[in-house]
């Protein structure tokens, strides 16, 4: 099968772009914020993104609540993640680019190579949002280019992260190529609230004794926390289902996305069952906390900031120790 685009299709009432080959398969929603909804695997017919069972994907006014209408998927947040007050403006929840309709254009049909591009403007910050997401004939590696560009006066700080959510079980393995954690204070309910800050990827627990942060555990558990990667080592992270033998990899540049956020609901966020992981610019959850501890990149008038993601289907390995610049993902059978 060569690559294409397919835009005939609608999912949930809204206008779904499906961008596939023989191996994989991208379905886009931009109406939805230009939501990444669904990623299939197609030769184990296994879908890696993870969908909220009770909450459909859906267009929403700007400040609509973030958690309470979260389906799922891929969203892009910028130019903040906790709603606050931030220089005199009321920055909404999750930021301002998951509640617009964006625009869109079919640049490469095929059949060797597909492409599609995606833009917004951003309502409160003055910033455009390009996203370009292209696939080749035979591959399993969506190659996305962002340009983050300010059409404004004056400079803004703000925060940037690649949200994504995907599916779990017990016994699914989260790859990082990380050194020093820290556990956000806001929910500590299976680690020593004494001592939050710890080397990837084994955490002091309640109990005293380590809790291996790497394996995902049982709907069951009840549990909920994040995480903040302190400390980088390459720009990279992978879940992968050993059971199913297959998972999903982000490669990301890390001189941009700094840190890597793991959320981790296994039944004990509205019984929910997933990991979020989110390459970001900065860490904590909120702007101005991010900008006083110099952690908030900005933008000056007029500039374009350019990077490419990559997102990698995979199957065959069990254990990751690499996703090279090319999308090739390495690691234990």
């Amino acid at each position: 099968m060569p690559a294409r685009v397919d835009t005939s299709w609608s999912h949930f009432g809204l206008p779904a772009l499906l961008i596939e080959n023989e191996t994989v398969r991208l379905e886009v929603l931009p109406d939805a914020g230009g939501k990444m909804y669904s990623l299939v695997y197609k030769p184990r017919d296994a879908e890696l993104f993870w969908q909220n069972p009770r909450v459909p994907p859906a267009v929403y006014p700007p400040g609509t609540p973030y958690d309470d209408t979260w389906a799922g998927g891929w969203d892009d947040v910028f130019p903040n993640v906790r709603q606050e007050v931030w220089r005199d403006m009321p920055l909404h929840d999750h930021g301002e680019l998951w509640t617009q309709r964006w625009e869109w254009e079919v640049r490469e049909e095929g059949p060797a190579r597909v492409s599609v591009h995606m833009w917004c403007y951003s309502p409160l910050t003055p910033a455009r949002f390009d996203k370009w997401i292209a696939l080749a004939e035979g591959g399993s590696v969506f190659r996305i280019r962002y340009r983050l560009t300010n059409i404004g006066p004056l400079p803004f700080h703000f925060m940037w992260n690649l949200h994504a959510a995907l599916r779990t079980r017990e016994g699914v393995r989260i790859d990082l190529p990380a050194d020093t954690m820290v556990i956000d204070p806001w929910n500590t309910e299976r680690f020593d609230p004494e001592c939050l800050t710890y080397t990837w990827p084994l955490a002091r627990g309640k109990d005293g004794r380590p809790v291996d942060v790497s394996c995902a555990l049982p709907i069951t558990a009840g549990v909920c926390d994040q995480h903040y990667v302190e400390q980088l080592l390459d720009g990279w992270v992978a879940v992968t289902d050993g059971e199913a033998g297959v998972g999903v990899g982000i490669r990301f540049s890390k001189e941009l996305f700094r840190t890597c956020w793991l959320f981790l609901t296994y039944g004990g966020w509205r019984g929910l069952e997933a990991i979020v992981v989110e390459p970001s610019t900065g860490w904590p959850s909120a702007l101005s906390e991010a900008y006083a501890a110099g952690r908030a990149p900005a933008l000056t008038a007029g500039e374009a900031l350019e990077t490419e993601v990559l997102l990698v289907a995979y199957e065959g390995v069990r254990r990751v120790t690499a996703i090279t610049p090319d999308g090739r993902v390495l690691g234990e059978q």
